[in-house]
């Protein structure tokens, strides 16, 4: 196991707290950069080693056992599998549970429930494989510079899903933070990037009947 940290332009104490682990652990490797928004993730996706990513955004919680968990299910699964999720649930800035969850049970092909709903609820979900990336590429820098920020994981896992099967391991494993700073209470980038993404859907599969996108 290796943890990839991207320092993409903080102001705080960041960096010298993950450098005093990096002293005592040489899993752990700091990468810096300056505000490359969700895109940062490609730095660290470029420079790691691993037949698996789990991408994890700074303010949720992996609990205990998600990557074991995701890793056992993925070695059971089929080739034809790329990516394995977890439940989640919702907490605010304590990390204290606010109520909200999701639970999702969906698997196999899963591209056309992929655009009806996100239905793996966050970035923070889900372990993929290596070759998901070799195959589609990594994530989309061009929303931040288009202000269209928040649903550059949507768009990473719809071609995933042209190609690859999904997994869920039924557990609450994640704890995705809940706070009025947070990217995704940031609601007109969001539906800004939602759109952009979709009319891309549109164009490429005209097949997919038109009440999906209700």
């Amino acid at each position: 196991m290796e943890v990839l940290v991207v320092d993409d332009g903080s102001t705080d104490t960041t960096a010298e707290i993950v450098k005093s682990f990096a002293q005592k652990d040489s899993r752990v490797s700091l990468f810096q950069q300056s505000n490359a928004g969700v895109a940062a993730r490609n730095l660290a996706i470029e420079t790691s080693k691993g037949e698996y990513i789990a991408p994890i955004d700074a303010d949720d919680i992996w609990y205990p056992q998600n990557i074991e968990k995701q890793v056992e299910c993925l070695i059971k699964s089929e080739q034809s599998v790329g990516v394995v999720y977890s439940w989640s649930l919702d907490i605010n800035e304590k990390d204290f549970l606010t109520g909200g969850f999701y639970n999702s049970t969906i698997e196999g092909e899963v591209y056309k429930a992929l655009v009806y709903k996100y239905f793996m609820g966050n970035a923070s979900s889900s372990l993929i494989c290596r070759i998901c990336f070799e195959r589609v590429g990594g994530y989309n820098g061009q929303l931040k510079a288009e202000n269209a920020q928040g649903c550059e994981y949507l768009e990473l896992f719809l071609p995933i899903a042209e190609h690859y099967q999904f997994k869920v391991v039924p557990e609450f494993l994640v704890g995705y933070r809940q706070i009025s700073s947070s990217r995704s209470c940031n609601y007109a980038a969001m539906a800004k990037s939602h759109s952009l993404i979709m009319a891309d859907v549109r164009e490429r599969h005209p097949e997919i009947p038109a009440n999906i996108y209700r």
